[in-house]
C-alpha cells in the first residue's frame, strides 16, 4: 500500500483555478527558505526610493490595524496592504514581509526602515508586541498619528 505523499505548502495543487497572491509567488519563486528571505531583505534594505510620509503611514497603520482586528495573519494583512495600487505602499509592504518571514518582529522590520517609521512608531508597535496588545496599539498610534 502506498503512503500518501506529504504536502508543504509548495504544493498549490488545491488551488486550481485560483489566482496566486504576491505573497505565495515569492514563496514559490524562492521555496521559502531563510536564505532566499535573507537575500531579499539584504537587497530591500538597500532601496531607499520609498518611504512613507506622514499622511500615508497614519493610513498605513489603520488599515494594518483593521486587518489584524479582522483576523488576517500579519504577513497577509501586510500583502494586502502591498496590492492597494499604491507603489510606496507596495514597496514598504514588501519590505516588511520578507523581513517578518526571514524571522523579525514587526517592530524590528519597521525600525529597518527608519525614513518610513519613527523610533516613537516603532517603540509603541513594540510595546504592543510585547504586551499581546499589538492591534490597539497599532489603532491608537494611528489615532496619534493622524492629529499630527
Amino acid at each position: 500500500m502506498a503512503r500518501p505523499r506529504k504536502r508543504s505548502f509548495l504544493d498549490h495543487s488545491d488551488r486550481s483555478g485560483q489566482q496566486l497572491t504576491r505573497l505565495d509567488r515569492r514563496r514559490l519563486q524562492f521555496g521559502g527558505s531563510a536564505g532566499a528571505n535573507l537575500w531579499l531583505m539584504n537587497k530591500f534594505k538597500t532601496s531607499e526610493d520609498a518611504f512613507l510620509n506622514a499622511g500615508d503611514l497614519s493610513l498605513f497603520i489603520a488599515q494594518l490595524a483593521l486587518m489584524l482586528r479582522c483576523g488576517l495573519p500579519l504577513a497577509k494583512a501586510l500583502d494586502i496592504l502591498g496590492d492597494s495600487g499604491d507603489p510606496n505602499f507596495e514597496t514598504v509592504s514588501e519590505k516588511l514581509v520578507f523581513e517578518i518571514m526571514a524571522g523579525f518582529t514587526l517592530s524590528g522590520a519597521m525600525a529597518r526602515q527608519p525614513r518610513s517609521f519613527s523610533p516613537y512608531c516603532c517603540a509603541t508597535v513594540q510595546a504592543g508586541e510585547v504586551s499581546g496588545q499589538l492591534v490597539a496599539c497599532l489603532e491608537r498610534l494611528a489615532t496619534s498619528l493622524e492629529k499630527r
